[in-house]
């Protein structure tokens, strides 16, 4: 069974945040901290279950390095799973065109950023 974590972008203080409890009440509470699920401020990530080339987590909306340029990880409604996204929020395998199971065999996935910190890299 895989591990399931999150971690939390912050767009007021543009920092990312490691989740050490979630809690639900009325709403759906971080950290602690009063930012809650539905915030403007706070975006949630659920880790993969998956680590890159030098053991680091992959978790949904990091940029991917090593296998195509401007892709980051998502949660596809659509195909039931992880899958990679463009910098246009299009999904890869919706489009017809790879998986991310197939991305997975690539030994040279490299997390290279996310795409808060870096936009750069999706643009």
């Amino acid at each position: 069974m895989r591990e399931i974590k999150f971690r939390a972008w912050d767009y007021r203080n543009k920092k990312m945040e490691t989740v050490h409890k979630l809690e639900w009440e009325e709403k759906l509470w971080i950290n602690d901290k009063g930012g809650g699920w539905g915030s403007p401020h706070i975006e949630i990530m659920q880790y993969t279950g998956l680590k890159d080339k030098n053991g680091k987590e992959i978790y949904a909306k990091d940029c991917l390095g090593g296998v195509f340029e401007c892709l980051y990880i998502d949660w596809c409604d659509k195909q039931g799973g992880w899958e990679l996204f463009t910098g246009g929020n299009e999904c890869m395998a919706c489009m017809g065109e790879i998986h991310w199971w197939e991305v997975v065999e690539n030994k040279d996935l490299e997390v290279i950023g996310n795409i808060y910190e870096n936009p750069e890299l999706i643009k």
